[in-house]
């Protein structure tokens, strides 16, 4: 039996702590099948879908469960991190020590993928790690940005990119797609951080912010600590004036703001 590893996992990243709605249920499912019985269910597993709604919250999410079923290791790494890791080691000629270091891996998270793209040597090198990785069992999973026109029409457009036998790799596990969220998921996501920052924020309010602001983790971070601050400052009321101010760097492009003088509803204003 494999000793777990001290891999840095960020503690938030739980499936707990993960809401779920219509545009992520199938990634959480086939995240929390992986989590079950890595190198089982799905390997590799391949996470897509525009930056900031949960990709690596998922992978991190298998991590965490998998350190507490069982004493298996668990590897989360950045792909940049691990292409300069790779680096180093054809520099210096080292790369059995590599392919050593990570053959003693259960599960391998490997975030970013998408920083592969056009790097072709380097692509080589991984290829074969990845191959003796998954010919020994290991337990894959991927996390990708893709372009917004491409969306679910097919994901793995998103890799041209890369070397065709690495995408024929990818395919023989399984390719699951976040898509931003609707209304009411992002709503019960903007619940769950305001919480977790210990906040306090009107639902009209929380409407209003969930209408407007772009669909993302860092937006939805901005927004919650602008309106903190204001809040504390400002001794009236918060209103859609303000509101505007604040997020308008991340507000939602070419949409009119939502809401009126106080947390919402009445008058629509538009942006700019």
């Amino acid at each position: 039996m494999r000793r777990k590893n001290s891999t840095t996992l960020n503690p938030q990243f739980t499936f707990e702590e993960f809401v779920i709605g219509p545009s992520n249920s199938f990634a959480h499912a086939a995240a929390l099948a992986v989590s079950q019985q890595p190198g089982v269910a799905y390997t590799p597993l391949l996470i897509y879908g525009p930056e900031g709604l949960g990709k690596t919250h998922l992978m991190q999410a298998i991590g965490h469960r998998v350190l507490q079923l069982s004493a298996k290791s668990v590897a989360y790494v950045t792909a940049k991190a691990w292409l300069n890791e790779i680096a180093e080691a054809v520099k210096d000629r080292k790369l059995a020590e590599i392919r050593k270091k990570y053959s003693r891996v259960d599960v391998l998270l490997l975030d970013d993928l998408h920083f592969l793209a056009k790097k072709v040597r380097l692509q080589k090198e991984f290829y074969h790690i990845f191959v003796a990785l998954y010919d020994a069992g290991t337990q894959i999973v991927f996390a990708s940005d893709y372009p917004a026109n491409v969306a679910s029409i097919y994901p793995a457009k998103g890799l041209i990119e890369l070397e065709q036998k690495l995408v024929s790799r990818f395919k023989q596990g399984l390719v699951v797609v976040i898509e931003p969220p609707d209304l009411e998921t992002f709503l019960s996501i903007l619940r769950a951080k305001q919480l977790a920052c210990k906040m306090q924020i009107n639902e009209a309010l929380l409407n209003n912010i969930a209408r407007n602001i772009q669909p993302d983790v860092r937006s939805i971070q901005v927004a919650l600590a602008r309106v903190q601050s204001a809040s504390s400052n400002i001794k009236q009321p918060l209103t859609v004036d303000v509101l505007r101010l604040l997020c308008k760097d991340i507000l939602k492009k070419n949409e009119p703001l939502a809401g009126g003088d106080q947390y919402g509803g009445g008058r629509r204003k538009a942006i700019g």
